[in-house]
């Protein structure tokens, strides 16, 4: 019976891809920190308790080392069941995905056999060890592990949705063209892609392509994808203010270079603010945004922002993110115990959010007030990764902006 194989085994043909498979997410997903201490210290001690979670847990191991839960037919309990080289998402697997399961594809329902022949995306590369396969070049093919739903019926990951309902899918530009191309966001709308040799064969033909996908998959986790994804822009009514009077402040946010909403994946953890201060003779004044209906989009007004991001996001600053509540009613960071969605203000791709805001001048300001705006992300929160012992992560700035007000 034929078995799959390990990226080792593509390194004589394909060394510089395999170079940036090893520094991407992909090839880190099974060992990546949080999902182990998520994983084995969260998930599987309630699995005893709550049998509705197997699915979940079957979901998990199914994206995270897919080829350990095809040899053991379902979830795992101990790492020792996985093989170290086919651990995590190796190149043979996702070339060896033929089709998916159902109507959509989520939650790692893949159809794939390790076989000689691997499937890609070149239409004139077709022999005995490449086919060309049309899933390849598809978000369908991303929408796999990149979309999912809990036992309880909650979408708790959506970006394949977001990205399905977005102008992106209207005018065919996929997941691949972005993260697998050589800036990880477009160009002029368009995806800069590398050229040269796919392989370096000494027996055989070194085809030269125009179009090369690169291997990395920047997203969440590269700063090189985060910085500057979000466009920022900040006016004001007035260029000079007298002490005592009100300046109106306006700011644009637009998701313009990202194909889902933003932040994306998962988004329970995720936490996206704009934070907006004045510099009034060296003293810094944040500048509080006002509620919404159900005060989640506020920094410190949600009513579990003490617990759950305490002193991560400065209180007042605008939040964008999503609230998933479990069965007590309470805010979780485990999408696996979410029955429903109470919240989520996040930005759809191509969506242009506008705010604004109004600070008086103090009545002994002199000189030049100077607003500072500021967007930032951080990967999931300080009480997170207490909770589980894992490093805490640093936040972002993905834009910022500034505009002065001469006093009179």
């Amino acid at each position: 019976m034929a078995e799959f194989e390990s990226s080792t085994m593509c390194r004589g043909c394909h060394g510089k891809i395999v170079e940036q498979h090893e520094e991407s997410m992909h090839a880190k997903s099974f060992s990546n920190p949080v999902f182990q201490a998520q994983y084995f210290r969260e998930l599987l001690p309630q699995l005893s308790q709550h049998q509705d979670l197997k699915k979940d847990a079957d979901k998990c191991i199914a994206c995270h080392d897919p080829i350990a839960f095809i040899r053991n037919k379902g979830h795992i309990t101990n790492p020792q069941q996985t093989i170290q080289n086919l651990s995590g998402i190796v190149c043979d697997f996702c070339h060896r995905i033929s089709a998916y399961k159902g109507e959509q594809p989520e939650g790692g329902n893949f159809i794939a056999m390790p076989g000689e022949s691997k499937f890609g995306p070149f239409k004139h590369a077709s022999d005995r060890h490449h086919a060309y396969h049309e899933l390849q070049t598809k978000s369908e093919f991303c929408g796999i592990c990149h979309n999912d739903v809990n036992h309880e019926g909650v979408e708790i990951k959506s970006t394949f949705t977001e990205w399905k309902e977005s102008i992106y899918a209207k005018k065919k530009i996929h997941c691949q063209d972005c993260h697998m191309n050589l800036q990880g966001f477009l160009t002029d709308n368009k995806p800069v892609f590398d050229s040269g040799q796919a392989a370096s064969m000494t027996l055989g033909p070194n085809y030269k392509r125009n179009k090369l996908y690169t291997h990395k998959f920047p997203g969440a986790h590269a700063k090189t994808q985060t910085a500057d994804a979000l466009m920022l822009g900040l006016s004001v009514d007035k260029s000079d203010a007298s002490p005592g009077e009100d300046v109106a402040l306006n700011i644009h946010i637009f998701n313009k270079k990202v194909g889902h909403s933003m932040p994306s994946g998962s988004a329970d953890l995720r936490m996206l603010w704009l934070e907006l201060i004045a510099n009034v003779d060296g003293k810094i004044i944040s500048i509080p945004a006002t509620s919404g209906k159900d005060a989640y989009d506020v920094a410190g007004r949600g009513g579990f922002d003490k617990e759950i991001i305490a002193a991560d996001v400065p209180e007042g600053s605008r939040m964008f993110r999503s609230i998933y509540l479990d069965r007590e009613g309470k805010q979780t960071l485990s999408s696996y115990n979410a029955t429903r969605i109470a919240f989520d203000n996040r930005l759809k791709a191509e969506e242009l959010r506008k705010e604004r805001y109004y600070y008086r001048i103090p009545k002994d300001a002199r000189g030049v007030v100077t607003f500072t705006a500021r967007v930032n992300y951080l990967r999931y929160p300080s009480s997170f990764a207490r909770s589980l012992g894992i490093d805490k992560t640093e936040p972002v700035e993905l834009a910022a902006a500034k505009k002065e007000v001469r006093i009179r």
